[in-house]
């Protein structure tokens, strides 16, 4: 007999951080550097809109004015998406 396979929902965040996109990318620099994390859903209306990753902010971070621009702007729309039964 096999061992059943692990799942996503098995591995998951319970409550993992989020940004919305009209967060501002100084806010979600800020927020990801003291909650020490690299990834942040962006959640728009409880539906997943886009991801924005340290190194798309650190990216972005020397353009003039850059702090004051909002996640919408520089993260990615419509990123892959599984289902928590999904096997890992």
């Amino acid at each position: 007999m096999s061992k059943p396979q692990p799942t996503l929902a098995s591995n998951m965040s319970k409550f993992p951080s989020i940004a919305s996109p009209k967060t501002t990318v100084g806010e979600a620099i800020e927020f990801m550097e003291k909650c020490r994390i690299r990834h942040l859903p962006v959640l728009s209306e409880g539906k997943v809109v886009g991801i924005v990753t340290e190194r798309d902010l650190k990216s972005i971070e020397l353009v003039r004015d850059a702090m004051h621009l909002i996640v919408g702007d520089v993260m990615t729309a419509s990123p892959y998406r599984a289902l928590v039964g999904t096997p890992l």
